[in-house]
């Protein structure tokens, strides 16, 4: 069996590539899609490293937009996605969303990407952190400066998720241990959202 590649493909190929196959004397083609990583839009973060931070920020990105993927990093607070990683959206949705005690309230706000940030979280870490973008790894840092800010990262790293959850409850509230009015998720749930990212990201 031979394979012919063509001399597009290169570490520098982006877009779909085509290649030949050629076996047993039959042809066939088949396209691949090579991504742009120096494109923004395209950055996949490829985590912390440590196992248990990346678990835990996982869990927040599930609590916080319903998703532990990718997609979590473009979320805008209530309806859509935002295009592109260059800078916070800082753009301003209006919801009703629920009250701990019933009924609901309606809630505007700048919030975007994986970890719901404000608009005013992004002008004070973007300065403090000197991050060039908005991209995921920029997302990454802010949210780790969050949970070492709320005293939390010591516990994210020892495997104490309960304690650390209730610590960062004042960042975001899809987390127990704060006082906004809506109904967070429950910490039983949000465990075995961090246990199963533990496992998957072990394994």
């Amino acid at each position: 069996m031979k394979s012919l590649l063509p001399a597009l493909v290169s570490l520098g190929s982006v877009g779909l590539v085509t290649f030949n196959l050629v076996a047993y004397g039959y042809q066939s083609s088949f396209r691949v899609y090579v991504p742009d990583f120096n494109n923004d839009d395209e950055k996949v973060n490829p985590g912390t490293g440590n196992v248990r931070i990346d678990a835990f920020l996982d869990t927040i990105g599930w609590a916080e937009t319903g998703t532990t993927g990718p997609q979590g990093y473009r979320k805008l607070v209530f309806n859509g996605e935002f295009k592109n990683f260059k800078s916070h959206p800082n753009i301003l949705q209006c919801a009703n969303i629920k009250r701990r005690a019933g009924g609901s309230r309606r809630v505007c706000s700048t919030a975007a990407g994986r970890y719901q940030m404000l608009n005013k979280n992004w002008w004070t870490l973007q300065s403090k952190l000197g991050l060039p973008d908005f991209s995921p790894a920029s997302q990454d840092k802010m949210a780790i400066a969050l949970i070492k800010q709320e005293g939390a990262l010591e516990d994210v790293k020892a495997g104490r998720f309960e304690i650390a959850a209730c610590k960062v409850g004042n960042i975001w509230a899809g987390f127990p241990c704060n006082e906004y009015d809506q109904r967070p998720r429950s910490t039983q749930k949000l465990k075995q959202i961090y246990l199963n990212q533990i496992r998957l990201r072990s394994s």
